[in-house]
């Protein structure tokens, strides 16, 4: 039996303080709650045998290794994280929750939080070498991972302001999202740019309505597409920031700088 439900609220838990560089401190945030925000250790192997056995299809195929559980805030659940989906289940086995736990005391989104890590990890898993990166000539500030659609109005026009983002310290990192799906003329036409011998040439010139070369090769597409789904993707540009946050639709390289600056100075307060 599976149960919807909307906000869990629990009490009082601090959080920790984050302060490093600008560079550094979302990837910090992440590696504080992802150790320290849910105070239990990992459970025992038998508890991640009868877990997987109640996980929805096609989680209970997942790989254990990549499976992590905890007890959660909440007394008689267990947080299962199968990046990049996170939910909790009743220890007696019969429930899988689907749900954000608040905390009241500022009000923070702890499942949110544990979504950002878990979103982290896949997109560190996948590596830059499946992305199209356009890295600032001199120094990176930020970096942004850009699920694009290359038919995307808004997709083309931020790529039109690459060299503005990359002027600012902003990294963009592209990863395919084709909205009309896999084997489709968006899906294909993704394909020939990841297949490209010059791939940042390629999407430069997609982006901008040429025609390229057909292309053939071992790619991530159909990969990037089901991992944009998994994380509940529904309209591109979709931007997804160093702690596994996520910005929905275009930003202006200067809104987005600010963005990013604010984002920060949260974490630092927090």
């Amino acid at each position: 039996m599976y149960l919807s439900l909307g906000a869990i609220i629990i009490e009082n838990r601090e959080l920790n303080m984050v302060k490093n560089t600008v560079r550094v401190v979302g990837i910090i945030l992440v590696w504080l709650l992802s150790s320290a925000l849910l105070h239990a250790v990992e459970v025992a192997p038998v508890v991640k045998e009868k877990i997987r056995a109640v996980l929805p299809k096609p989680l209970d195929t997942a790989d254990l290794a990549n499976m992590t559980i905890h007890d959660s805030p909440i007394q008689g659940l267990y947080e299962v994280t199968v990046p990049p989906h996170v939910m909790y289940i009743s220890k007696d086995y019969k429930y899988v929750v689907y749900a954000d736990v608040t905390q009241v005391d500022g009000n923070v989104n702890l499942t949110e939080m544990r979504r950002n890590a878990a979103r982290k990890q896949v997109l560190d898993s996948m590596g830059e070498k499946s992305m199209i990166v356009y890295t600032p000539k001199k120094e990176t500030r930020f970096s942004v991972t850009v699920m694009t659609d290359l038919d995307c109005g808004f997709c083309q026009k931020l790529h039109t302001e690459i060299s503005k983002y990359n002027d600012l310290g902003i990294e963009i990192r592209y990863v395919a999202f084709p909205r009309t799906g896999i084997l489709t003329p968006s899906y294909y036409k993704a394909v020939n740019v990841w297949c490209a011998k010059d791939r940042k040439k390629a999407y430069d010139e997609v982006s901008a309505g040429k025609t390229i070369a057909e292309g053939k090769c071992d790619n991530p597409v159909a990969d990037q597409f089901n991992f944009g789904q998994q994380i509940g993707v529904q309209g591109t540009p979709t931007l997804i920031l160093e702690d596994g946050s996520v910005l929905v639709g275009y930003y202006p390289p200067d809104k987005l700088l600010e963005k990013l600056q604010t984002q920060i100075h949260t974490a630092k307060a927090n």
